[in-house]
């Protein structure tokens, strides 16, 4: 299944089986963690390990390593959302862990870890059946990229993004919500915003649309992601 069409299927699993996950699925994912094209100037490590690894329920895990800062953040979001999407599209469920570091991972770089493996939870039916804020809440346009950033995962579900389209330019902005608003930036946030910006680019793919540049907007009490197309 293509990526950006796994955005309207896609499921946050919580429920793994014991039984690994084929050799040859697995050097598939490998692959692609391989050829993902990371934001300019930033570089995100990301590796496979087993359940036994880092003592975890799951059978598999990708793990992501990178520098401490706004924009390492947002790519660690940007890459490990599209192995996400590409695991959820071989029939595998996943799951985004943003608790602590699992004990076993002793590297000062660890960011953040996703659970995979393979699972009876199927995948969704469709846009109708996500719990998401309405397209009016989050963006002032309402269009085919909109409506894919709008299923994006989120810690808590918190959807931080406020979309703005103008002039061939869309800027994401993080916006928080609630009381979770100042825990989350920290780093969560930003990580989301990097899945969110995925999203986007994806749905502009689809439809025929040039990416021509992707920045990141440190405002230092704010940030924020622009697309250029």
């Amino acid at each position: 299944m293509a990526l950006y069409d796994t955005i309207f299927k896609r499921r946050s699993v919580r429920s793994f089986s014991k039984a690994p996950v084929n050799d040859d699925l697995i050097a598939e994912i490998k692959k692609h963690i391989e050829e993902i094209e990371q934001l300019n100037g930033y570089r995100t490590r990301m590796e496979i390990l087993t359940g036994e690894q880092i003592d975890g329920s799951a059978s598999h895990y990708v793990v992501a390593y990178c520098e401490a800062s706004l924009g390492d953040y947002i790519n660690v979001g940007y890459c490990m959302e599209s192995v996400d999407l590409f695991i959820q599209g071989l029939g595998l469920g996943s799951l985004w862990l943003g608790g602590g570091r699992p004990k076993k991972i002793k590297d000062e770089n660890y960011c953040i870890v996703m659970a995979f493996g393979n699972t009876d939870v199927p995948l969704r039916f469709g846009e109708n059946d996500f719990s998401r804020l309405s397209i009016r809440e989050i963006s002032n346009e309402d269009n085919a990229v909109a409506r894919a950033v709008r299923l994006a995962p989120s810690a808590r579900n918190n959807q931080p993004w406020q979309l703005n389209f103008a002039d061939r330019n869309l800027v994401i902005n993080y916006r928080g919500r609630g009381l979770l608003r100042g825990v989350f930036k920290k780093k969560l946030s930003k990580i989301d915003m990097g899945i969110a910006l995925r999203f986007a680019e994806l749905a502009y793919i689809r439809y025929g649309e040039e990416v021509n540049h992707l920045e990141i907007i440190d405002g230092g009490n704010s940030f924020a992601v622009r697309i250029t197309h």
